[in-house]
Parts: structure tokens; sequence; C-alpha cells
């Protein structure tokens, strides 16, 4: 009854504000910070993938729906697989990237460091909870960086919903909501 295409960029553009919103999480943020990004996520998903399957599989005729829902899906999982994929591998590049940057403030001419690891008793536990603190920041930073590229590039793809046809019925399809 509606464009389909308008649900889906709808949807995309509650996706990617999301996970824009997302790139501000600290170690510090509490439940509700994250409550509302996912809330918002999980209300998006309902206007991007049965409209965006309404919208593929619409002009399919009867006969080879199977066959084409099966491909639908196929390309739709292999889509996010590899989606993940690349997340994941710029999750480790940049992680490391970016704890080298951090690590390369950590220098004994810095009073602050130097009086931290002064005590030799210490010293070896004040080095762990630095690893960790570096670590941490650097994963926070990291997917702050990751949550912010995927708002965008859902932000980004909001034109190409409207590369899909307007939203035809074929015969078949008329037919079976036709009522005798």
């Amino acid at each position: 009854r509606s464009d389909a295409r308008w649900m889906i960029a709808g949807g995309l553009a509650m996706f990617g504000v999301s996970s824009w919103l997302m790139g501000d999480w600290n170690q510090n943020i509490g439940y509700w910070d994250i409550f509302w990004p996912r809330f918002v996520q999980g209300f998006s998903m309902g206007f991007l993938f049965v409209p965006l399957s309404t919208a593929t599989l619409a002009t399919i005729p009867r006969g080879e729906l199977a066959n084409a829902t099966g491909l639908y899906t196929l390309v739709r999982q292999l889509g996010g697989s590899l989606g993940i994929a690349i997340l994941t591998t710029l999750l480790v590049r940049h992680s490391i990237g970016v704890q080298q940057g951090l690590v390369a403030g950590i220098d004994l001419s810095n009073p602050a460091v130097r009086s931290y690891l002064a005590d030799p008793a210490t010293r070896a536990m004040h080095l762990h909870q630095l690893y960790g603190m570096v670590s941490q920041n650097a994963l926070s930073i990291t997917y702050n960086y990751l949550f912010r590229l995927s708002g965008l590039l859902f932000l980004i793809s909001i034109p190409t919903v409207f590369l899909l046809g307007a939203r035809a019925r074929n015969a078949a399809t008329s037919e079976s909501v036709t009522v005798e």
C-alpha cells in the first residue's frame, strides 16, 4: 500500500543515526546510553528487512519465487558476512594503530609516567595497569571510529534505495490477493 523504498530509506536513516550516536560511547556510559541507540536500531530493522524483501521479490513470477527467495537470502547472508569480515579487519588494524599512538605518549621523560613507575616494588603492577588502560582506550577509540563509519555508510547508502524500481505487482501477485 506504500512505497517500500521510503520505508527502507527511513530504516537506513534511523540505523545510521543510532550507529553515529554509538560513536560517543566511552568506558563511563550508563544503561540508558546503550539502551536508546540499540532500541532505535532494533526498531529500524523492521523498516529494513521486510520491505527490502518485498521490494526485491515483488516482480518475480510465482513459479520462480522459491528460487528467487533462496538467491535473495544467499546474497543477503553473504553481504552480511562480508560486512562483518571487513569491520573485523578494520577493528584489528585500527586498534593496533591507535594503541601504537597511545603507547608513544608513555615515555619516561614524562614526569607523570616517571613518578608512576618510580617505585621498583610496584613497577611491574603499574606497567600492567598502564597496558590495560592503553588497551581499553585503544578499543574504545576504535569502536567509536567503527560506529561512526557504519553510521556514515548507512546514511550514504540511502540514495541507492531509490534505484529499486517503484513497487510493481505482476499478474501472479495481483491474482493471489484478489478476492473473487
